[in-house]
């Protein structure tokens, strides 16, 4: 494998019809599932910067969000083995 580094294009909005770029489903990601937080504290958090998004959309964006990260695992799983 040695230094080497892949990277890949990313659309600005994961998902179709959205508004929601990868930076706030990033947030909302790491919030849930790295601090464990429930959905009605991020939404609590967001209110407080101004951004309002109903409870259903953000566990709507959570799930989704986690469906595009399970299609990395076998990737990155493999990567990991194989690399010494």
């Amino acid at each position: 494998m040695g230094d080497d580094f892949f990277e890949g294009k990313a659309p600005i909005a994961p998902f179709l019809n959205s508004n929601f770029d990868s930076s706030l489903l990033v947030h909302l990601i790491q919030q849930r599932y790295v601090y464990g937080l429930p959905v009605e504290r991020i939404m609590k958090y967001l209110n407080e910067m101004g951004i309002e998004i109903p409870k259903a959309t953000n566990h709507g964006l959570i799930e989704k969000s986690a469906e595009l990260l399970d299609r990395l695992m076998p990737v990155l799983k493999n990567t990991i083995l194989e690399d010494s």
